[in-house]
């Protein structure tokens, strides 16, 4: 009976000591969740923002940056990026568990050529730098027709300007000009000449002015003029004349003693 007593009180004194620890605030302990940030990985450009966002952990979240160059707000994780750069970015929780994602910042969305010139018919690829792709390409004005995602342009048969919206998927806008014109001639493709005789070549077409060249057989030419002096025997040259942007065209020139 004695030891009964004894258990029973000892027993009493632990429960009333478990109470008591409970009214003074100790509650059980849970194991907490991973922190998660989202997204993991991004990739934009100059001057565009991301907001970044978290679940698991405990407590407040903060968002910081531990590499690269770049603002956040600690307290939405809104991120705007300041030059190309590979950016980290971290959030943490209460508890000081964090968790990190990657930003991959290209340079601002730019043309390689603003105003480009394409041949009646022909097909031109715009190029662009920096950005984010995928890009977007619309036709705001003028003729001929675009592939929406590759950047193709095909010219119309007449001469003209259209402009061009490349957007890239962060939202950035630029404007290209695109101007169709007819091809480089100079009225003839093959020219009989006498020995000594001299022919002013006229370039047509084109973006001018023009520059004048033999790239095959004797003769001289005045480079900026056009005027040609044949040879003094048979012989066959080839005469190129070549626009601003470096479109052209050959002429073969063949000299004989007596020309038709």
């Amino acid at each position: 009976m004695n030891k009964v007593k004894v258990l029973t009180g000892l027993t009493l004194i632990l429960l009333s000591f478990s109470c008591a620890k409970q009214d003074e605030g100790f509650a059980p302990s849970r194991l907490a969740e991973s922190l998660v940030i989202s997204p993991k990985t991004t990739a934009m450009s100059v001057n565009s923002e991301v907001v970044f966002s978290a679940i698991g952990g405990e407590g407040e979240y903060e968002y910081s940056i531990v590499k690269g160059n770049a603002q956040i707000s600690p307290e939405t994780g809104k991120l705007l990026a300041l030059e190309p750069d590979e950016v980290v970015v971290r959030v943490t929780d209460g508890n000081g568990q964090y968790d990190d994602a990657v930003v991959l910042v290209n340079p601002p969305l730019n043309l390689i050529e603003n105003v480009s010139y394409v041949i009646y018919g022909q097909s031109y690829s715009l190029q662009v730098s920096g950005g984010t792709a995928p890009f977007k390409y619309t036709i705001l004005s003028g003729g001929g027709q675009i592939d929406l995602t590759g950047g193709v342009y095909t010219a119309p048969w007449f001469s003209g300007s259209a402009l061009i919206q490349v957007e890239d998927s962060a939202g950035n806008i630029i404007i290209a000009e695109v101007i169709s014109v007819a091809p480089v001639s100079s009225g003839e493709s093959m020219l009989t000449l006498g020995y000594g005789d001299v022919h002013n070549f006229v370039g047509e077409g084109g973006v001018p002015p023009y520059s004048y060249s033999i790239i095959a057989g004797p003769g001289t030419i005045f480079q900026n003029q056009g005027t040609f002096i044949a040879s003094n025997w048979e012989s066959n040259s080839i005469v190129k004349i070549t626009d601003s942007v470096g479109f052209s065209v050959e002429v073969k020139v063949k000299v004989t003693q007596f020309p038709n």
